[in-house]
């Protein structure tokens, strides 16, 4: 990418709408970079339960070393439980 253009990220980074659903993991080939959203990174909505959220960047670069913020919130719980953050 040329040093004149900017990555624009999307409005939401990942939205949940189920149970027992799983983003990321416990080992770095597992990890999930989510960043640089408009709005929030992750979103959890409706009458679901069990979801985790387990070893990714969330609002950092790949490295994990600099901020790469989203717009609201890194992680917001409209609604269920419980999970695991």
């Amino acid at each position: 990418m040329s040093p004149a253009r900017k990555a624009v990220g999307n409005n939401q980074g990942v939205s949940l709408a189920g149970n027992n659903s799983l983003i990321g993991g416990t080992t770095a080939a597992a990890r999930n970079v989510i960043s640089g959203n408009r709005n929030r990174g992750i979103a959890i909505a409706g009458t679901f339960s069990g979801d985790s959220i387990q070893g990714n960047y969330i609002g950092v670069d790949v490295t994990g070393t600099k901020a790469l913020g989203n717009g609201n919130e890194g992680v917001a719980i409209v609604a269920g439980s419980p999970h695991i953050i």
